[in-house]
């Protein structure tokens, strides 16, 4: 069924509706009403949009951006005939922020991964046409390359009489040792990064004080400055060994979490127990360790102190004979045992069973008395 549109008393078909014929306009030539009034919209849409983009002064490649172009003139032929452009106040507010959102979601996504799998820092130089020195910094990771921001770096140290120099000072005074030595961890590398620095101690003060270095460009600084001020200080290094104290039988824990020579599960609650003995004979004052005490209990009762790990130093022969009065007069760590026999075994009979045995256990009787070979 025809329709007719305006008062020209002609008869044209559904599309042509969508617009107004002007004066001149030929008809089509393919032999298909419906073929020749598509070409005709679509050549007309594309005349407005070249209109529209050259009058805002749009670089031609802006056509390229398939993905989010095709969504746009997709979703516009959706709506129909009578759309409303986008108003100054919506593409500079609550649209931009809803954008925003959407990449700051995508962020957050690509940190969760960063955590998990780790991730590689990429930065690319470029001198804008006001000769602005601007840095690129990328993050790469298995989810992807994400672009996290530009850097203003026209004010600091690039050339090779600034940072490059400072970097080498650095290398002749520790005798070509880096202060940066990456671990599986945050932690771990923060722990051996403190532990390069107190090594290289004396050797970092002299440094510091150097003619050499207080005359550069960096030492004229603020941040240079502040940096002698900091390695020149005495409670720096009096706070970096109290970090020591408390770091390195801690990263032992870790080493045995994640190594992979042996599992950790029998030998992880005395490990604890023994860097937190570690700990206190390292201070005389209590107060010292009292807060970290609290923040190591915190963390293990939440996440490692649970009856499977106490469970697993009770049956770890290794650990148990050399320390059995010891483990049978710890009763926490016996309810823990006692709940991990409770919760893997439901029967009462065989846990009764498990009880009496465990007696061959602990007296070395039957195959618990034979050394390894016989």
């Amino acid at each position: 069924m025809s329709s007719s549109c305006g008062s020209t008393g002609k008869t044209k078909g559904p599309m042509d509706c969508y617009f107004s014929q002007k004066s001149g306009d030929k008809e089509g030539k393919s032999g298909n009403p419906q073929i020749d009034a598509k070409a005709i919209l679509r050549d007309r849409a594309i005349t407005m949009f070249a209109q529209w983009m050259y009058d805002a002064g749009l670089p031609f490649n802006c056509v390229n951006y398939t993905d989010t172009f095709s969504a746009f003139i997709e979703a516009v032929g959706q709506y129909g005939p009578g759309m409303k452009p986008p108003t100054y106040h919506e593409v500079r507010g609550p649209y931009l922020k809803k954008e925003v959102a959407e990449v700051n979601k995508i962020v957050e996504e690509h940190k969760v991964e960063w955590n998990k799998f780790g991730c590689s820092i990429m930065m690319d130089k470029w001198t804008a046409r006001n000769e602005k020195m601007i840095i690129n910094i990328l993050v790469n990771s298995p989810k992807g390359s994400l672009f996290l921001e530009s850097v203003d770096a026209s004010d600091s140290l690039t050339d090779s009489t600034k940072m490059p120099l400072l970097l080498n000072m650095m290398k002749r005074f520790t005798k070509q040792r880096s202060l940066v030595k990456p671990a599986k961890t945050r932690f771990a590398t923060a722990f051996l990064i403190l532990h390069r620095m107190y090594e290289q101690k004396s050797n970092l003060k002299k440094l510091f004080v150097l003619y050499e270095y207080t005359n550069n460009a960096y030492g004229r600084e603020a941040r240079g400055r502040e940096s002698a001020d900091i390695i020149l200080s005495p409670s720096f290094w009096n706070n970096v060994v109290h970090a020591l104290k408390i770091g390195g039988p801690l990263v032992k824990v870790l080493r045995l979490v994640d190594g992979e020579q042996r599992p950790p599960m029998g030998y992880l609650y005395e490990a604890m127990d023994r860097a937190k003995e570690a700990i206190q004979v390292s201070f005389s004052d209590q107060r010292k360790y009292k807060r970290v005490f609290e923040i190591i209990d915190k963390k293990w009762d939440s996440k490692l102190h649970s009856p499977l790990h106490a469970a697993g130093l009770v049956l770890n022969p290794e650990l148990f004979y050399d320390n059995e009065e010891r483990i049978l007069g710890d009763e926490p760590l016996w309810n823990g045992y006692y709940e991990c026999i409770e919760k893997l075994i439901p029967e009462e009979s065989m846990q009764d069973k498990i009880t009496e045995q465990f007696s061959i256990y602990r007296n070395t009787e039957q195959l618990f008395g034979k050394k390894h070979g016989d």
